[in-house]
């Protein structure tokens, strides 16, 4: 199995069972695995202008080596992209850091235009990936000569680039083909892609890859690129349980079906799996008419899952926030509190924790003296952290002290924590309460 399939097999493995936990410590395995950044946003109340037909390819003239073997022709390339993007491991794997080709095109622009158009010449995607990252249009010419280009994941980085770089063209129907392909690996990527495209345009192909892919991978793939581009909330498909578990068939779910039977989709889908992805396309269907008929902000929407994310304030305290809905315009917290313990968060804190389907989430934050032990109990509205136990139908935002003694509040009541969603709630509760601040940041 190729590098980038067994990034996207360990995904999948991960959120299938019934706990997921993300923290920074597993950067390099699951966070760290490409995903595709944010969408276009979708804007169902105003009218989309009609996307136009890419320009005609320019003298430009390019040539990708994708029906040939690599070679010295492009050592190169090689060794500039080892040098300078890092391990082809990592590469191929996460994708180039957005914040490293930046800094290259600014420092040796010259340099790294030639360089990236040596990697579209060795068919190499890591280099159409790399100018998607780009907020400049470069090598546009190029990559329009490219879309026909392989048959396989380059063709569909090209595409995602140009969709990127030229929102105002229409790229998607080159996207069809490779959504339809052999190659699960192809369609996989082409269906986390497609968020990138105009709506209407990749709305039926990712529907059909929905109702019929073979692969789990792809089906989910498609349907949460059509939660994106349909500005669906929740956005994650894991926080639409009857979808997820009809997108993943009958035969998925039973005990005794092997992981690897569950990544590779189990071959040709049953008429009982097809049921099932019918259902989940229904779901969809409905999902994103509610959406489209909800206006400018739609309603709040419980999450299915267990969002746990933790941020620092200081060297001493670290927030963390716990959802419970959200919608296109808001996000409600179920608890919002506020962990003081000396010289501990410096180091290391966990970014995100979710709980897949979970009554109950519990983990371990290291600390400098040992671990903070935190338990949530979702539909008891119950959690804990150390000796310390919140109930929030009493207390939904505290701040606590972690001290080699043990674990005692500081400040605790019940608040509103319903925010706009490009607010942070940290820095707005922080900002309107002078009792709360002077308790997180004691003079």
């Amino acid at each position: 199995m190729p590098p980038a399939s067994r990034c996207a097999a360990f995904r999948f493995a991960a959120r299938a069972g019934r706990t997921q936990v993300v923290v920074a410590g597993l950067g390099a395995l699951l966070a760290g695995c490409r995903s595709a950044p944010a969408a276009r946003p979708a804007t169902p109340l105003a009218a989309p202008a009609a996307p136009q037909q890419p320009p005609v390819p320019d003298a430009h003239a390019i040539r990708a080596s994708c029906d040939e073997r690599p070679g010295d022709q492009f050592a190169d390339w090689q060794r500039w992209m080892r040098d300078n993007l890092g391990q082809a491991y990592a590469l191929y794997t996460e994708g180039p850091d957005p914040a490293t080709v930046a800094r290259l095109m600014h420092e040796r622009p010259d340099e790294t235009t030639r360089m990236l158009r040596r990697g579209l010449e060795a068919c190499d995607y890591v280099a159409a990936q790399a100018l998607g990252t780009l907020k400049q249009p470069v090598l546009l010419p190029e990559l329009r000569n490219l879309t026909t280009a392989g048959a396989g994941r380059f063709r569909v980085e090209v595409l995602s680039a140009l969709a990127q770089l030229d929102p105002v063209s229409d790229y998607a129907p080159a996207l069809i083909a490779p959504l339809s392909s052999g190659d699960s690996n192809v369609r996989l990527a082409a269906a986390a892609m497609a968020r990138y495209f105009h709506f209407q345009a990749v709305r039926a192909p990712l529907m059909e890859r929905v109702r019929r892919d073979g692969s789990s991978e792809v089906r989910v793939a498609a349907a949460q690129s059509l939660l994106i581009l349909g500005d669906v909330y929740p956005r994650s498909v894991y926080d639409h349980r009857s979808v997820f578990e009809n997108l993943i068939g009958q035969d998925a779910r039973a005990a005794h079906r092997s992981t690897v039977e569950l990544l590779s989709g189990g071959g040709a889908p049953t008429e009982v799996d097809l049921a099932h992805f019918a259902a989940a396309a229904g779901t969809l269907e409905q999902l994103l008419a509610e959406r489209a008929a909800s206006g400018k902000c739609s309603p709040l929407v419980r999450l299915d899952l267990n969002h746990l994310h933790f941020s620092a304030v200081n060297a001493n305290v670290a927030a963390l926030l716990i959802d419970e809905a959200e919608s296109s315009c808001q996000r409600e917290l179920a608890f919002a509190v506020f962990i003081e313990a000396p010289a501990a968060f410096g180091t290391w804190l966990p970014a995100e924790l979710k709980g897949k389907y979970a009554q109950e989430t519990a983990f371990g934050v290291p600390l400098a003296h040992g671990k903070l032990q935190i338990r949530y109990r979702r539909d008891e509205g119950i959690l804990r952290l150390g000796d310390v136990e919140l109930k929030r139908s009493d207390t939904n935002l505290a701040v606590i002290v972690v001290t080699p003694r043990g674990t005692k509040t500081r400040y605790t009541t019940s608040a509103k924590l319903t925010f706009p969603r490009d607010v942070d709630p940290k820095a707005a509760l922080l900002l309107g309460s002078d009792e709360l601040r002077s308790n997180v940041e004691p003079p």
